[in-house]
């Protein structure tokens, strides 16, 4: 399966009309429809949903980088207004069926063209995501807590991937990097400036609002 947009539902900016707040949501949409973290609240989730036209019912997973409540918040109103889909924590697997998975740091392979890669630091669990689309594998991080260098070296294990999004944390920029051709750092990146400057044929200034067409006419 393969997923060709990908949207920008919950920043820390925003474009008009849209809702800002600190905290992280993304959306694939394809053969299927993924959340990637859900912001801190329902109401800005719900808000840029709708701007969007995603009804939460036809979402089908909710994939949940970490534990921290500017990127899990949302999830509860999400279920309230219709979602039913599958649920990937960061340390374990929930669905709509009987199964649960305990994390094992690494690759895992949840289905629908998308690998996670778990990763433990400092006790704390976060998973990145790797989405297949027609361009390649797109790397999507909540807030890179164990090391964006260390996330993408991961999944270079796999393949070189397309583009990185999400949070950055306090990540500098890295040469390897220059191999993606799309970079959108958002959230917490504290280094914005610095990955604009090394990288600018690649560099996306996102915010809630922003859709990327993940094609090869769109880029």
């Amino acid at each position: 399966m393969r997923f060709t947009t990908l949207a920008v539902v919950v920043d820390n900016r925003a474009r008009e009309g849209f809702r800002s707040c600190w905290g992280l949501s993304l959306l694939l949409t394809g053969d299927k429809t993924v959340l990637f973290d859900a912001g801190p609240s329902g109401e800005e989730l719900l808000h840029n949903l709708s701007l969007y036209g995603q009804n939460p019912a036809d979402i089908d997973l909710f994939f949940l980088s970490h534990s921290h409540v500017d990127h899990s918040g949302g999830l509860r109103a999400l279920q309230d207004a219709g979602f039913t889909g599958d649920v990937i924590m960061c340390d374990r697997t929930l669905s709509s069926g009987d199964r649960e998975r305990t994390a094992e740091q690494g690759l895992q392979q949840p289905g629908m063209g998308l690998i996670a890669i778990r990763l433990e630091s400092g006790g704390l669990w976060e998973q990145s995501l790797l989405a297949d689309t027609p361009v390649g594998r797109v790397l999507l991080v909540g807030c890179a807590h164990p090391g964006l260098k260390r996330i993408w070296e991961v999944a270079c294990t796999q393949e070189i991937p397309f583009g990185v999004v999400g949070g950055f944390h306090d990540a500098e920029p890295f040469p390897d990097l220059g191999q993606a051709r799309l970079l959108g750092p958002c959230h917490c990146t504290k280094q914005r400036e610095a990955f604009r400057k090394d990288f600018p044929s690649s560099f996306l200034d996102l915010a809630a609002g922003d859709r990327i067409r993940l094609d090869s006419e769109a880029l």
